[in-house]
């Protein structure tokens, strides 16, 4: 009795400390905010263990926007609490990132310093989330079926004969191993022999 209270008291802690797993996948259009801007950028992410895997494409970025800020530092953002982050810096028109929290918009700021941990310069792209879209006939939340698994018989051929390099590199190591054993023995003779002269 005292195991099942303790167990129903564990379970209980268990299920009031973790965390639920806010799966948001998707993709992101990342245009201009400002009207007439130039360049674009697709997202998509992807939680895998734990973390979102996002990977950004960019097009039409010019390379050079400010003689100073002239780096382009993209960023999550959760709408509900404006809490943003940093994901890493547009590289050739690329970059790939792992997020640890749900976010529902990705904006591209101009930069001086790639490393900031704020947003500072001019907000040039962004874009919110979309679900992925699998077609009219899928759901865009999957339930798990079972699966029926089949027995599969493998057929292996095996040679009985090996060939002929096989075979010497075979004989070839079976000697090396039996002059080192030879070796040691001898070594460990002259050794034993070696102390009982001294004494």
């Amino acid at each position: 009795m005292k195991k099942m209270i303790v167990l129903v008291f564990g379970v209980i802690a268990f299920l009031s400390f973790s965390k639920p797993v806010l799966a948001n996948e998707g993709t992101f259009k990342i245009v201009s905010s400002v009207t007439g801007g130039e360049g674009r950028c697709f997202a998509s992410s992807v939680f895998v263990d734990g973390l979102y895997r996002v990977l950004v494409t960019c097009r039409d970025l010019r390379v050079a926007v400010d003689a100073e800020a002239n780096k382009y530092v993209v960023w999550s953002e959760v709408l509900s609490s404006g809490k943003r982050r940093r994901m890493g810096e547009i590289m050739n028109g690329k970059l790939m990132s792992n997020v640890d929290e749900k976010f529902d918009r990705i904006f591209v700021t101009t930069e001086r310093d790639s490393y900031v941990s704020k947003p500072v310069g001019a907000e040039v792209l962004s874009g919110t989330v979309e679900l992925i879209d699998f077609g009219s006939t899928v759901n865009a939340r999957v339930t798990p079926t079972p699966t029926s698994y089949k027995a599969v018989t493998v057929v292996a051929e095996t040679t009985t004969q090996p060939t002929r390099l096989v075979s010497v590199v075979t004989g070839l190591g079976k000697a090396i191993l039996l002059g080192f054993v030879i070796l040691l023995v001898i070594v460990g003779v002259m050794s034993y022999l070696a102390r009982r002269k001294s004494l």
